[in-house]
Parts: structure tokens; C-alpha cells; sequence
């Protein structure tokens, strides 16, 4: 299996899975926590998930079968929940912009 680089000295050029594994072995030895494919992926889609993404366009970008396996992922702060609270409020007194 080869990956193609999207950016970087290797641009538009394919390397090997096995290179890709020893970039993330690099990336673990430098900072000390265990760093994969599997991390950076979760990273994403939370990161997405926060910027407004829907599920459904994450599944499309991420290549899920199912909707529902965006839920691993959803990580809900105490900003979010904070604004959305005061969202509700806003509404239900009706001293919110219109």
C-alpha cells in the first residue's frame, strides 16, 4: 500500500506505509506519548466535529459506512456547553437577535 504526500518536500509523491510507520516512531520518541495513524485520526474528526462539520460530511471525508462512528469522536467542552446553554436561554426569553 503507498500514500501520497499532499504537501512537503515529497509532494504528490507516494511512500510506503512503512515510512509513514517510521515517521510516527520519530514523532513518539520526540515527544514521549505513543503518536499513530489512529491518534491523528481521532484528532481530525474531533477537530472538525468542533469547526462546524457535520456527521455526514465527516463520514464522507473519513470513509465510514455508518454515521455513528463519527461518536467516538464527539467531545463535547465546557465552552460548547456553556454557549449552547446560553443559546437556549436566549431563545426562550426572547432576548436573543433575530
Amino acid at each position: 500500500m503507498l500514500i501520497v504526500a499532499l504537501n512537503g518536500p515529497t509532494r504528490g509523491n507516494a511512500i510506503s506505509v512503512r515510512n509513514v510507520d517510521k515517521i510516527f516512531e520519530r514523532l513518539s520518541t520526540a515527544g514521549g506519548r505513543r503518536v499513530g495513524p489512529h491518534l491523528l485520526r481521532h484528532f481530525a474528526a474531533s477537530e472538525h466535529l468542533a469547526a462546524g462539520t457535520t456527521r455526514d460530511e465527516l463520514q464522507a471525508l473519513l470513509g465510514w459506512s455508518n454515521v455513528t462512528s463519527a461518536d467516538p469522536y464527539i467531545h463535547v467542552g465546557e465552552e460548547a456547553k456553556r454557549a449552547a446553554v446560553e443559546s437556549l436561554a436566549a431563545r426562550l426569553t426572547g432576548s436573543g437577535t433575530r
